[in-house]
């Protein structure tokens, strides 16, 4: 077992430490680690955390109007055209936290996976040993506690599920027909659960739209089985990763001791197929996606050097492997040093490669540049599996990188958690903070930002939302700072963040660009139009500076209220990509059928569709079959050479 969750109060003993790695070679090889014990060897660690949704919007039409009054349309996202550099020039970001909120009971709260939802809301999934406050109900142990909010942040609707024993949720997701899956494990044999095969199985839950159980799989074999991630996959059916010591049940082909175990369900929750990969030691995956060929691509970390491992640098490291639709393994890396590598999630990134995200403490082998102690550790692969860079982030203390998303402007967003004041790191806010930062599409950093209080908070899943802003999950005991609403110990935290730049009034040039060829501005009317250079930006009380008629190509605003400040991302940058499609048809009977055609100024040369259900594509002009009725949500994010840009259309698709 990865870690211990039952002794809650060793494990928080080992969180005010320091969170230290525990040397590998005093892991027993021949003893089952279960949650009567903690796991040593990777880090004493109570909580992993699971990589978010990818969902946003950049470009929209929008009217521009000549009026004193505020011109606040909703789906605004222009451009500001500047030469600043992010980090060196001037106007450095400022960032706002827009809301938090603490959710959970008198006892502790530990989440580890969040998702937006279709209706702008957001579903978080963990566990609690609390039966006050936010939870309603309590069936022994730890029981899983799934939280649904609402657009406005409210608390939707509640629900606890498990046994008198021990129950945790792991990963959770909302598949393409608005339902919630959840992947966790349980030992318990009572309440909601049926058929465990013996200790801790993977416990697979789904649930409708109002938060009642539809189905529970239970699955595993005698020993220990822990599912770490779950994904819909494009034929409807769901992929989940974890491990297993177990040899018998549901379980064919262990290796040895922990190994990897990818299970391939279809989407009433049958095994089609299942796989152990490892070797005779500790093999952990935490992160299982599809990949846009539509094989799988594993992550999590080793410390095999037999079986299906190889090249391991000492200690664990990074492992990470490709499979076919068939579940055949197509490639495998072992990425490290000869310390310890704590593998947290990987994401597929546009180009078609891999985006691994965690934490090192090594120096030497794969990684360099480490600031001391525990950095993050980010290291882009291409579709091979071949190091394209590596990047370690923090400072002389101790980071842990959970979570990472694909930022507007090309790069990406990466949170997690840091203890130190120095290097990387410009402040914090007490013991331990999330910590978000922001890296181009090489690893160079934009910028970073702490958040949190005066005690402990864990950031562990990022989710870019549809407005372009940022909302991070994890825990806090804080009860300060940007923190509020502690209902005692442990709460789950959620925070959305926003990046702002601020524009000066009298000097800051727009360029006006009209997607359909030269047509006019004439005062007094409203004209559709978007901006170039720094993509994200939002426009409010803009005055133009009279009458003007014919092409407009490089038009200044006079003025822009006082003090105003923009909503933007990234670094400015010229021939900037802007995103326009066309959807054929947008309605009709299931299964529907859709053309998506892409009309993008800037020359695009490559391109990813989200289709809302859970499907994407890197085509130019793809077809997607809409199977279950619903609204959906498409968006896509178009690259050049140079500049990304970025659409959404909310609820532009109804299947009847």
């Amino acid at each position: 077992m990865r870690i211990s969750l039952s002794c809650v109060i060793v494990c928080i003993c080992f969180f005010m430490a320091g969170f230290g790695f525990v040397s590998a070679d005093n892991i027993s090889q021949g003893t089952e680690v279960n949650n009567s014990s903690i796991h040593s060897g990777i880090n004493n660690e109570l909580w992993r955390s699971e990589q978010s949704a990818y969902s946003d919007s950049l470009l929209h039409e929008t009217l521009l109007s000549p009026s004193m009054n505020s011109n606040k349309t909703s789906n605004i996202s222009s451009n500001f055209l500047s030469d600043l550099d992010m980090r060196s020039g001037t106007r450095l970001p400022e960032f706002k936290v827009d809301w938090d909120r603490s959710l959970g009971g008198s006892k502790d709260e530990m989440t580890y996976s969040a998702a937006q939802t279709a209706d702008g809301g957001y579903i978080v999934a963990g566990y609690t040993y609390s039966e006050d406050g936010d939870i309603k109900e309590f069936f022994g142990g730890w029981d899983i506690w799934i939280a649904k909010l609402d657009s406005a942040r409210n608390l939707e609707w509640a629900k606890s599920l498990g046994g008198s024993g021990d129950d945790y949720a792991m990963s959770v997701i909302q598949n393409n027909a608005g339902e919630y899956l959840i992947a966790g494990y349980t030992d318990s044999t009572d309440g909601d659960i049926t058929t465990n095969h013996g200790g801790f199985d993977y416990w697979v839950i789904k649930l409708d739209t109002h938060g009642n159980l539809i189905w529970q799989k239970c699955l595993g074999g005698s020993k220990t089985d822990e599912a770490r991630s779950i994904k819909q996959t494009s034929d409807g059916g769901y992929l989940i990763g974890g491990y297993t010591w177990s040899d018998d049940g549901d379980v064919s082909g262990h290796i040895g001791t922990y190994d990897y175990w990818i299970v391939k369900l279809n989407s009433s929750g049958k095994i089609l197929w299942n796989k152990c990969l490892g070797g005779s030691s500790w093999d952990y995956a935490v992160s299982a996606i599809e990949t846009v060929d539509k094989g799988y691509f594993i992550g999590g970390e080793s410390l095999s050097r037999n079986g299906n491992v190889t090249g391991n640098h000492g200690g664990f490291d990074y492992w990470v492997v490709k499979l076919n639709s068939q579940g055949e393994l197509v490639f495998e890396k072992s990425l490290g040093g000869s310390k310890d590598e704590l593998l947290n999630s990987a994401i597929q990134t546009r180009d078609g490669g891999y985006l691994l995200i965690g934490s090192t403490e090594s120096n030497d082998g794969n990684v360099t540049g480490n600031h001391g102690g525990l950095d993050y550790w980010i290291v882009k692969l291409d579709s091979a599996g071949l190091i394209e860079w590596q990047k370690c982030f923090g400072g002389s203390s101790y980071e842990k990188a959970y979570s990472a998303v694909m930022s507007p402007t090309g790069g990406y967003a990466v949170a997690g958690s840091t203890h130190s004041t120095d290097g990387d790191v410009s402040e914090n806010h007490g013991a331990q903070d999330y910590w978000l930062i922001s890296i181009n599409s090489l690893g160079t950093l934009e910028w970073e930002k702490c958040f949190g209080g005066s005690n402990y908070d864990y950031g562990f899943n990022l989710i870019l939302n549809t407005d372009q802003s940022y909302c991070i999950t994890g825990i806090s005991e804080s009860i300060d700072g940007d923190v509020s609403g502690n209902h005692g110990w442990w709460d789950y935290w959620l925070v959305q963040v926003s990046v702002w730049y601020s524009v000066e009034s009298a000097s800051d040039e727009w360029s006006i660009v009209y997607p359909h060829g030269n047509l006019s501005y004439i005062e007094g009317s409203n004209a559709a139009y978007i901006t170039q250079g720094k993509p994200g930006a939002i426009l409010d009380d803009v005055i133009v500076n009279g009458t003007s008629q014919g092409p407009l190509l490089n038009y200044t605003f006079q003025s822009i209220a006082s003090n105003h400040s923009i909503h933007t991302y990234g670094n400015p940058v010229k021939d900037q990509v802007h995103v326009m499609f066309n959807i054929t048809p947008t309605s009709g009977m299931h299964p529907l059928d859709v053309t998506f055609s892409d009309m993008s100024l800037g020359n695009p040369t490559s391109w990813f569709w989200q289709f809302g259900d859970g499907g994407t594509s890197i085509e130019k002009e793809p077809s997607h079959t809409y199977r279950n009725p619903g609204s959906y949500t498409v968006s896509l994010q178009a690259f050049n050479n140079q500049t990304s840009g970025f659409n959404s259309c909310t609820g532009c698709i109804e299947v009847n």
